[in-house]
């Protein structure tokens, strides 16, 4: 742990505001447009002041390190690629974009006449290095809510700040970035790294998106930074005509996720009941055959559905009300599609269809998840997940435990290299948490403003300093679990039809139940086509539109301040 100094001369259109809070107080950020670097250097920090750049070697477990060259490498290339980001916003748009290089809060009753004279007068004109002194050595009314490279980049355009800079995040939804929130009051930084992959054929399509967000909140009523992580992962799914079997799968893989191994029991064998009954209804029909028709609505059907609602509800009732009602709405569709007559024939089967699953999971559930879940709880989760899934499930009820034993072993060593993924993820987000909340003697509280740096090395066990990067730790917490989830799908290609939902549902099944934060969206697509008749499913009521969203109690994600993160990441 060391403290650095890097001193920066950026050329732009030099940009102050000054705002005069309540009270005595007095907010001053000081900023540039059209900003680019003309020079960077950093130097080890010795008491209070940047002596220059001595040439500290340390050693890190074999490597030899050069902190001054490492750190410089690492904070310049940080700050290059933020006004190179600035830039590049600029240069796609017909706004123009400020760069907030310093923000200082002065309290003018209780602040050095003297001191907060000279340090104001100096940052008007574009010098912040007394302001930062002074809030570095903790002097009497002078603080700095942030710098360049721990926030400050807002989009404005001719009619003042552009969505405070939010309509920026949707734009780059599919790369890396940062979008900051700047009030006089506060500011939020979000830095965000999304991933999406589709691929499909003519008739289906299955996709997802993972995104990783950190995010960084400075607030004179909250005291110092607050850190969070979330991941937020997006599932989709569509078939111009999707079987049965497709749609259920997502259906019962939520409800192993989140109400568990013995409430799903509770519901497969009466669901699969049902649809076996459904199915003899009419054996052997075809397209147009009026017995279909006739089936789907057969009075014995609606029975046998409020049997199987009545032994699943038991099983829930202890669950959060908002996960409880999602629940409800998976299960009361899962017993439509299983009791609903399926012609078994070529051609466009079922009614299209298209799913979308999205859950985030806040600072909080990763915070638990890392501390008090297991690789080997995932692997369980998923073996029974994979169980509800990977199945006939009109297979003779005395046959099918057997098929999800079968299914479970054939599994295991692919689980097995899951849950190794989910160990090593929980142990380095351990050590993340550790050290954000450490107190380092001649330092103090880390805190999530301080920035962690990573190097490569070579063959040889030397440091690649140009390669150098900077982040927070809260950014660092991030890019950690993202990275978990991209190895775990790696490894997942065998496990179900498709590696995204196996992963997505494993990580719902090990969230907490307050901190669940999920939403459902199912819709039909019912009318004829050329290859595709539809009158059965209209005549059993399948409804246009199934939406289902479940917030437990204590969930608090990551948001954009004064707007939704829904509008941020443009959910539909």
């Amino acid at each position: 742990v060391l403290t650095a100094g890097l001193v920066a001369y950026l050329e732009g259109v030099l940009d102050v505001q000054l705002v005069r809070m309540g009270g005595s107080e007095v907010v001053l950020d000081v900023g540039v447009q059209q900003a680019k670097v003309r020079s960077a250097r950093v130097a080890i920090e010795d008491g209070w002041g940047v002596q220059g750049l001595p040439q500290i070697n340390v050693d890190i477990g074999a490597i030899k390190v050069d902190l001054g060259q490492l750190v410089g490498n690492a904070l310049a290339r940080q700050l290059n690629d933020k006004v190179n980001l600035i830039a590049a916003h600029a240069s796609s748009t017909t706004a123009s974009t400020r760069a907030s290089v310093a923000r200082f809060r002065f309290d003018l009753a209780s602040a050095d006449p003297a001191q907060l004279e000279a340090a104001i007068a100096q940052a008007l004109v574009g010098d912040v290095r007394l302001a930062q002194a002074l809030a570095n050595r903790a002097a009497p009314g002078v603080r700095q809510d942030f710098d360049l490279l721990r926030s400050g980049v807002a989009s404005t355009s001719d009619a003042g700040i552009d969505l405070l800079g939010l309509s920026f995040y949707r734009k780059t939804i599919t790369s890396v970035g940062e979008v900051v929130s700047q009030t006089p009051g506060g500011v939020r930084s979000l830095l965000f790294d999304s991933l999406h992959k589709e691929g499909g054929i003519f008739v289906s399509s299955h996709g997802y998106t993972r995104v990783g967000l950190a995010g960084l909140s400075f607030s004179p009523d909250l005291g110092p930074a607050v850190g969070e992580t979330n991941l937020i992962v997006q599932l989709r799914e569509a078939d111009k005509g999707m079987e049965r079997d497709k749609l259920v799968d997502h259906l019962d893989a939520l409800i192993v996720a989140l109400a568990g191994r013995d409430a799903f029991a509770a519901i497969d064998g009466p669901a699969n009941d049902l649809e076996r009954f459904a199915q003899s209804l009419c054996p052997g029909a075809k397209v147009h055959d009026a017995c279909v028709t006739t089936a789907v609505v057969d009075p014995m059907l609606a029975d046998l559905r409020a049997a199987a609602m009545a032994a699943f509800a038991p099983r829930i009732a202890s669950l959060p009300e908002p996960t409880r009602a999602l629940l409800e709405t998976i299960a009361t569709h899962k017993l439509l599609a299983q009791g609903t007559f399926e012609i078994q024939e070529n051609g466009f089967i079922g009614p299209g269809t298209s799913v979308f699953v999205d859950f985030r999971l806040d600072d909080g559930a990763l915070a638990q998840m890392a501390i008090g879940r297991t690789g080997a709880q995932l692997s369980a989760a998923l073996a029974d997940i994979l169980g509800a899934t990977e199945v006939d499930r009109d297979t003779d009820p005395s046959e099918l435990g057997g098929d999800r034993i079968e299914v479970t072993k054939d599994a295991a060593a692919d689980l097995a290299k899951l849950a190794a993924h989910y160990d090593a993820f929980a142990a380095d987000y351990q050590r993340l948490l550790a050290a954000e909340t450490s107190n380092v003697a001649g330092i103090g509280l880390l805190g999530p403003t301080a920035l962690e740096i990573r190097f490569p090395i070579d063959t040889a066990n030397r440091p690649k300093y140009a390669e150098a990067t900077a982040r927070s730790l809260a950014q660092a917490r991030s890019q950690r679990v993202m990275q978990m989830f991209d190895a775990m799908h790696a490894d997942a290609d065998d496990l179900g039809p498709h590696a995204e939902q196996v992963v997505a549902y494993g990580l719902v099944a090990l969230a907490p139940a307050d901190n669940i934060d999920l939403r459902v969206a199912v819709d039909h697509f019912l009318e004829d086509t050329t290859f595709g008749w539809r009158e059965p499913y209209r005549v059993a009521m399948y409804p246009e539109h199934v939406h289902g969203y479940a917030r437990g109690p204590r969930t608090a994600p990551i948001d954009g301040g004064a707007f939704d993160i829904n509008a941020l990441v443009d959910l539909k």
